[in-house]
């Protein structure tokens, strides 16, 4: 059964956000995005990743939770999976630039599946106006995420499943 451990709006700059153990840790030039990370829709270490998004520079919802199962791709658009690694049971989620996580949780120290589904990928907020959280949070027609952590490492990453075009629905 899945377990909320929090949400925030996370800035994605440069079509990326971060899901780490550690948000104060340094990225090595060799742990940066390649052509083939790009394929994979992720870059980093298993401790520090890197999640590639559509929108660029642009306020995302992101939920954060743990479950005992991988997600059922019929509410996303995409889903891509990787490794997940915390030590201290520390998980964080935040913008490539921000100083602080929008998402701080404590989970089970060990190796997690991380389950990275998006929905209505590359639809930016229009307006003038920036939602509140709770505006962001209630709309379901931007970009957003859920990240469901999955206790062990996962069989397969990358790029799980993509519907293209076809946004998906709430769960």
């Amino acid at each position: 059964m899945q377990q909320a451990l929090g949400a925030g709006r996370v800035f994605a700059s440069h079509y990326q956000f971060v899901l780490c153990e550690d948000p104060d840790r340094v990225l090595a030039d060799a742990e940066n995005w390649t052509d083939d990370t790009i394929q994979l829709g992720f870059a980093g270490v298993p401790k520090w990743r890197m999640i590639g998004t559509e929108a660029n520079l642009n306020d995302h919802w992101i939920e954060l939770s743990l479950d005992d199962q991988a997600p059922e791709p019929e509410h996303w658009q995409r889903i891509i999976c990787c490794g997940f690694e915390t030590a201290t049971g520390a998980v964080h989620v935040m913008g490539l630039m921000d100083a602080d996580p929008a998402i701080s949780a404590k989970i089970a120290p060990g190796a997690y599946a991380a389950y990275i589904c998006g929905r209505n990928l590359g639809v930016d907020a229009e307006g003038s106006e920036l939602p509140t959280d709770a505006e962001l949070a209630a709309r379901d027609d931007v970009e957003r995420y859920r990240i469901i952590l999955v206790p062990g490492a996962p069989s397969e990453v990358g790029v799980l499943y993509d519907r293209g075009g076809d946004a998906g629905s709430a769960p």
